[in-house]
Order: structure tokens, then C-alpha cells, then sequence
């Protein structure tokens, strides 16, 4: 069997009951990976068993894949994402002990914990945090991979499992499983077009550390920014957004927008799509990295598709909890 790689349309052999992972790994082809059990998400690529068409020199429909639990029974078509910008990390485990629970606003709990060991990940990956044998959650990292403690910034969740246990029975001292990182929305140093991020209520802490790793990285990228609030009361880390954003090269505008409450006078009133589909006609040349919740981000992506981004240059992380 044969990979046929677009768009350059070079051929590789596979064999059987190989995945797209281990081949294109075995012919030197640069693809993004790191856990090989799916979870990560970063070998993530476009994949098809169809023909080319003579057109193009595309599949005729191209579908996401994870090439580490993809094995091709055909010929296939596959697209590598950002091979110029490839991230691969091992998996890593680290007991986490908490040091500091913050509460920037009500229903917001910073918690600062400290590891055994560095833990290796890029700006906009996340981790897999285990207080209990019964309770695990995802929280996007709010820092970058040389602080001396990992930060996550939580929104609390009514009957939430995970949320009623950070809320009421976490204290100082206290230790967590640390897995990771996950996610394919890492920071593509190497991509000089405009940058857009966006952050709804606490994705302003992966915001944060975010715009610190294009600082510091060098990056001259003309970068917009806009971190949403659902309400006044739950606005928090303005101050550290602004002076962060003093960091960046080509910072081209930094905004704080407020569903409703009582606004301060640097503050846009709206919601975030709204805002973002006022200021901008056409987002296509973009590269666009949105943080927050699932369904802030659903909403988001479907105004930033309307704008002309293309799936491969929107990166988020939707990933979904249970309330169990």
C-alpha cells in the first residue's frame, strides 16, 4: 500500500497493520506527536481513501485523523499539519503538590501547584489533573514551561464533581496526578502571519501565557487581542493582560469585552463574536488561537469559519467535562 502525501504528491510505502504514524515516522516525514494513545491530539492530519482530483491535487474530501489509531486498509491521501512548525514531546507524569489557591473573582479559583519534575510543553497546551481515583479534569496550563510552578486558572461549575472539590475540600499541601501535555493548539513560532487570540472568562490565564511565549520567543507577528467576560463581575487579570501585552513586537490592539455590569472606560460592551465580527471583514490570513470554555469556543469558531479561517489555522482546545 502507498501514502500519497499532498501537496506535493510524494509517494510512501505502509505496510499492513502499520499506522500512519510509525510510516511516516519510519520515511523521516516531520509530523507532530507525543503520547501514541490519541489522547495528545498532535498527530492530528487530514487523511482519504479517495483519488486526487486533476485539478487541485487534493482528495476529493479530506477527513481529520489521528495518525497513531489510524491504520489504512487502501492507498490513502494523507496531509500533514504545519510540517514546518513540528512539536514532539515525550508523555510525562509529575506529582503536583498545591501551593496557593487564589480567588481573582467569585467563581475563580488560580491554583499554583509545584512538581517533582520540569514538565515539557508549549503555550496553549493543557493537562490531565487527577485529585482522586474518581475525579480527573482538564486545565489548560496558565504559564509557560521555565516558571517554577504550573498554573491553571478554573471556572467553577454548579454540581460539578471537579469544581465542588476545588471549591470546598482542596487545601495547601494537598497532591495531584499531572499527565501531559495534550493539545494541538501549541504556539506555531515559525508562522509569520497575523495573529488573533481570543480568551472567554478564565481562558484569560492560557491568554496570558500564551502572549508571554510569542514575547518571548521574538515573534513579529502583528498580534490582536481580545479577552471576553460574560459579565462585569467576573472580569479579573486586566492589569497583567496590559502589561504582557507591552511585551509583544507588534501589539495591534488589546481588548477587554464585557457581556454587561458595570464597565470601566477601556471596556467594549457585547459579546465577544460580535465585537470580533465588527472589527474584521476578513480573517483568512490569520492565524487564530481562541481559549475558554467548549461552548465558548463552539460559538467563536463558527463567527471566525464566517470570516474565511480555515480549520487548519484555527486553534482551539473544545475538550468537553462531565458534571458527574
Amino acid at each position: 500500500m502507498e501514502i500519497t502525501l499532498i501537496p506535493d504528491r510524494r509517494t510512501l510505502e505502509i505496510q499492513a497493520d502499520e499506522t500512519l504514524l510509525d510510516a511516516l515516522l519510519r520515511h523521516d516525514e516531520p509530523i507532530s506527536h507525543s503520547c501514541r494513545d490519541g489522547r495528545c491530539g498532535l498527530c492530528k492530519c487530514s487523511f482519504s481513501v479517495q483519488g486526487l482530483t486533476p485539478e487541485r491535487g487534493t482528495s476529493i474530501e479530506m477527513s481529520p485523523v489521528l495518525a497513531c489509531q489510524t491504520v489504512p486498509n487502501a492507498d490513502c491521501i494523507v496531509e500533514i499539519a504545519d510540517p514546518d512548525d513540528v512539536l514532539v514531546l515525550p508523555p510525562q507524569i509529575a506529582r503536583g503538590r498545591v501551593e496557593a489557591i487564589e480567588s481573582p473573582v467569585e467563581r475563580v479559583r488560580r491554583l499554583i501547584l509545584s512538581t517533582d519534575r520540569t514538565l515539557k510543553f508549549e503555550p496553549g497546551q493543557y493537562f490531565e489533573v487527577t485529585w482522586s481515583p474518581d475525579i480527573t479534569r482538564m486545565y489548560s496550563a496558565a504559564g509557560l514551561p521555565t516558571d517554577p510552578t504550573l498554573v491553571f486558572d478554573i471556572q467553577l461549575h454548579n454540581l460539578g464533581r471537579a469544581s465542588e472539590h476545588v471549591a470546598d475540600a482542596l487545601r495547601t499541601g494537598d497532591t495531584a496526578k499531572i499527565k501531559g501535555p495534550l493539545g494541538a493548539a501549541y504556539l506555531r513560532r515559525k508562522c509569520t502571519a497575523p495573529i488573533l487570540c481570543i480568551s472567554n472568562n478564565t481562558g484569560l490565564g492560557s491568554l496570558l501565557g500564551f502572549l508571554r511565549g510569542i514575547a518571548k520567543a521574538g515573534m513579529r507577528n502583528p498580534v490582536y487581542v481580545y479577552a471576553g467576560f460574560l459579565m462585569s463581575e467576573y472580569v479579573y487579570g486586566e492589569e497583567d493582560l496590559r502589561q504582557v501585552c507591552k511585551l509583544l513586537k507588534d501589539l495591534r490592539r488589546c481588548a477587554t469585552v464585557v457581556g454587561g455590569g458595570t464597565l470601566k472606560r477601556w471596556d467594549r460592551l457585547g459579546l465577544l463574536p460580535d465585537i470580533i465580527g465588527k472589527d474584521f471583514d476578513d480573517l483568512s490570513e490569520f492565524r487564530v488561537y481562541a481559549f475558554g470554555s467548549p461552548h465558548a469556543i463552539d460559538v467563536t469558531s463558527r463567527l471566525l469559519r464566517n470570516k474565511g479561517v480555515a480549520p487548519d489555522r484555527l486553534h482551539s482546545e473544545p475538550y468537553h467535562f462531565s458534571v458527574s
